[in-house]
């Protein structure tokens, strides 16, 4: 890849990893990798592999055009069902005020399911529970 296109691919990575909410160490164990090399390939220092390019845009499900920074469609392949496609039609017929409440929408179901997808910590053992006698 080129300076320019490894720019677009940093830039790219780290939007990934911070809407996932998720360290370059998460994504390195994850992959295989070593976390200075994350670091490296978001800074533009370094360049994946295809093989490592490939890994990535599965992981994150999005095409390699889109990572490595010759598209800005995430998900061709969405684009294609028919439920998208609708969406997409209705959208348009929105005022730009429904728009943004549309998007605020989206963004708060996207927030609950990060929100029941994080495990709760369980409590202590006993915690909570009276002592017999206690009262």
């Amino acid at each position: 890849m080129g300076a320019m296109a490894e720019a677009g691919f940093g830039e790219r990575l780290k939007t990934l990893l911070e809407e996932r909410d998720m360290t370059q160490a998460e994504l390195a164990r994850t992959l295989h990798l070593g976390k200075s090399t994350v670091s490296q390939y978001i800074s533009g220092v370094r360049s994946p592999d295809l093989s490592t390019v490939r890994k990535i845009a599965e992981f994150f499900s999005v095409s390699i055009d889109y990572l490595i920074g010759r598209s800005d469609v995430r998900w061709p392949a969405l684009l294609k069902d028919a439920d998208v496609q609708l969406l997409i039609d209705r959208t348009g017929e929105l005022t730009p005020a429904q728009r943004r409440r549309l998007l605020e929408f989206i963004d708060y179901l996207r927030f609950e399911e990060r929100r029941r997808a994080k495990p709760r910590p369980s409590p202590e053992k006993g915690a909570g529970r009276r002592r017999p006698g206690s009262g």
